[in-house]
């Protein structure tokens, strides 16, 4: 199927107050003029303040809809008539999943089946031209395929958050398989940016250093991962909507992975610059002199992945992408964001619930769930009709 240059394009964005979501649609809003319609439930860190500003676009509208309402969301996509379609709305923390597995699933994998059929629906009323313009790009994760073995193989998940990923991936590419629906999948390496979770290591390790309180280090520091800056992977993203192949699994990353041990000490060393050590007063109160004290080796996650495969270069060379952005200048960028982002943080925190404590444990927080199930307070945002 051949694409044409299209002069006017309408983004449907599900999960688009969340980290990767608000990074998105501010990524669209800058470097397209294309419409960007927005739903989001504002569970756990989606949240207005992270779109708010969007609001004085014209071309962005905004929904508070659960991707789990199928009506509600066929009723916009109806009205929007989106030439693409991509899914952000979901769990993806390791951590929380180990504790809360059935919020997971019920979300990433009953999410994944709505959008996806929602679409399938609307779809057959387009004609020709409009189908053929039309993509469904659904976010995935690099811990879908699982760790690797000795020779380099996949495993499969190891963790619910892992396994609802690639239940997930798995209802989009059946669409595509069986119903010839332009649809495909897009996995990350582990991200950093902007309005990333306090939860998340690097805001962690940042706030953990501001205030002189031990940085937790899961194991021996051991575990792999590859790093990739949001904007980046933005680009990957847009870059798959409008040349991606359908039915194509792409991974995004730098291929450069590092140690959790390696990541740790690079993030103290930009805050280091930022605000040293000796200049914190929070440090000197607790005794220590350098971040780098903070560290603490402690239990291992359950189930912790060691490493994955590297990225496949098939989003190199069929969709022309690669990161812009140096790891150092990924972390630099995303340390001062949150230096100078406490107040937010903060709001975060206090709207997840979260109270610092160590998460992943297997320990079922059922007041937790409850409170997830139906979903956060009413946001002080203004109804967007």
């Amino acid at each position: 199927m051949i694409r044409g240059v299209i002069m006017s394009e309408t983004y449907f964005v599900t999960g688009g107050a969340g980290f990767v979501g608000s990074n998105f649609v501010r990524y669209l809003l800058k470097n397209t003029a294309a419409r960007v319609v927005v739903v989001d439930k504002f569970v756990r860190t989606g949240s207005w303040e992270n779109i708010a500003a969007c609001e004085k676009d014209p071309r962005f509208s905004f929904f508070e809809v659960d991707t789990a309402d199928g009506r509600a969301l066929r009723a916009i996509l109806r009205t929007a008539k989106p030439t693409k379609v991509v899914h952000l709305a979901g769990e993806t923390s390791v951590d929380r999943s180990i504790d809360e597995a059935r919020i997971f699933m019920k979300t990433n994998v009953g999410g994944a089946f709505e959008v996806a059929q929602q679409c399938r629906q609307v779809l057959s009323t387009y004609d020709d031209d409009k189908l053929a313009r039309f993509s469904f790009v659904h976010a995935s994760t690099m811990r879908a395929a699982g760790p690797v073995d000795a020779n380099g193989e996949a495993l499969g998940p190891t963790s619910p958050g892992a396994a609802s990923a690639l239940a997930a991936e798995s209802i989009i590419l059946s669409y595509y398989r069986t119903y010839k629906l332009p649809y495909l999948v897009v996995r990350s390496t582990n991200l950093m940016g902007p309005w990333q979770s306090p939860e998340r290591l690097l805001p962690l390790v940042v706030a953990r250093a501001l205030t002189g309180t031990t940085i937790p280090l899961y194991g021996d520091g051991s575990a792999r991962r590859d790093w990739l800056f949001v904007d980046d992977y933005c680009s990957g993203l847009l870059a798959a909507a409008k040349r991606g192949r359908y039915g194509a699994v792409y991974e995004l990353g730098r291929g450069e992975p590092l140690s959790s041990r390696e990541v740790v000490a690079k993030v103290l060393a930009a805050v280091e610059a930022e605000k040293p050590a000796a200049k914190n007063e929070a440090m000197q109160l607790a005794g220590y002199t350098d971040y780098v004290q903070l560290v603490t080796d402690v239990d291992d996650r359950p189930g912790h992945d060691a490493a994955y495969r590297t990225v496949s270069s098939a989003a190199r060379d069929e969709l022309g992408w690669r990161p812009q952005k140096s790891l150092e200048e990924s972390i630099t960028k995303s340390v001062r964001w949150v230096l100078q982002n406490q107040p937010w943080s903060q709001h975060i925190v206090e709207q997840s619930g979260w109270q610092g404590e160590r998460l992943g444990l297997g320990i079922a927080p059922m007041d937790s769930e409850k409170r997830i199930a139906a979903g956060s307070p009413p946001s002080n945002r203004p109804i967007v009709p």
